[in-house]
């Protein structure tokens, strides 16, 4: 890939943007960022600790801060769940590179997420499957606004990394 190629995955909790980011980028050879992981460095806690002490508009405005300093990055970079959500990101995510929404649904999602409550504090309010089903349907309709504004989708249960990496070099080919 050439030079200054960035790719943007969105996508809600538990998608898989980190794992599909991370094979994506050694597929085209480039560098993976995850945006979490800088914002967890950056503030030595985790990205739960940051809502539990300092609140959301605290961790939104960290968040907004590190992911402008990935912009012009060669990177595939996963953005956190609420990323595109928030402060005019996803637009400045779509100015900057290709944006990819890894789509699931709620079902697809609770499989996934009921084992990591321990990893995931902000789940454990949910005692039941349904309670958090019906939690995270409300947050997808309310963030598909956002993701479906993305330049390229893939079904996230069935990624085809390296059909994804054709796609996206096509895209880059076309529209850069």
């Amino acid at each position: 890939m050439k030079a200054n190629k960035t790719i943007f995955l969105w996508g809600m909790p538990g998608v898989g943007k980190s794992t599909t980011g991370k094979a994506l980028a050694n597929v085209l050879g480039i560098e993976f960022i995850d945006l979490d992981k800088q914002i967890e460095r950056l503030e030595n806690k985790s990205v739960a600790a940051i809502f539990e002490s300092k609140g959301e508009d605290y961790f939104r405005t960290i968040e907004q801060q590190v992911l402008n300093q990935n912009l012009a990055m060669n990177a595939v970079i996963a953005a956190g769940g609420g990323t595109p959500c928030f402060y005019g990101n996803a637009e400045k995510m779509l100015e900057n590179g290709c944006c990819i929404y890894l789509e699931a649904n709620a079902k697809m999602l609770v499989s996934r997420l009921k084992q990591a409550k321990q990893k995931r504090p902000l789940l454990a309010v949910f005692e039941t499957d349904d309670a958090l089903e019906n939690a995270l349907e409300n947050t997808l309709k309310e963030r598909t606004i956002f993701y479906s504004k993305a330049h390229l989708s893939a079904q996230a249960l069935n990624v085809d990394v390296k059909q994804l990496a054709v796609e996206i070099e096509a895209w880059f080919n076309s529209y850069r």
